[in-house]
């Protein structure tokens, strides 16, 4: 979700693609089993991505945010796993790279730009 301090803005892409019955708990297995791993360092993060970018694959101590969607599409059996997760770019999941090598008819919805709700108005004061 976008965050007001940084004066960014939150975007999602639906995944899509024929869920079968063992899809929610593939899903959550995937989900459970990543579930409160911390982001790499941005030394880190540009190392492992460099790593990645030879087909090196490195620990799944860390993640940064476009490893971590790798990661699990990879898990969900969506994308293979060569290049290893850490070689994904974050623009890689943009319509505009729009070639990422989904398995089983997968792809991604376009681009939705998440728009927080305006602050409420302020509640009228009483006698007023």
């Amino acid at each position: 979700m976008s965050n007001p301090a940084y004066n960014d803005t939150g975007f999602v892409r639906q995944l899509q693609f024929a869920r079968g019955p063992e899809f929610e708990t593939v899903a959550q297995w995937a989900i459970s089993g990543l579930d409160g791993t911390p982001f790499s360092t941005m030394q880190d993060m540009q190392k492992d991505f460099e790593d990645g970018q030879r087909h090196l694959a490195v620990s799944d101590q860390t993640f940064f945010c476009s490893e971590l969607v790798a990661h699990t599409f990879m898990l969900m059996g969506l994308l293979p796993f060569d290049p290893p997760a850490n070689a994904y770019a974050p623009g890689w999941f943009s319509p505009e790279r729009g070639n990422l090598p989904f398995l089983r008819g997968a792809t991604l919805g376009p681009l939705l730009q998440l728009v927080p709700p305006a602050p409420p108005a302020p509640a009228p004061t009483p006698g007023a």
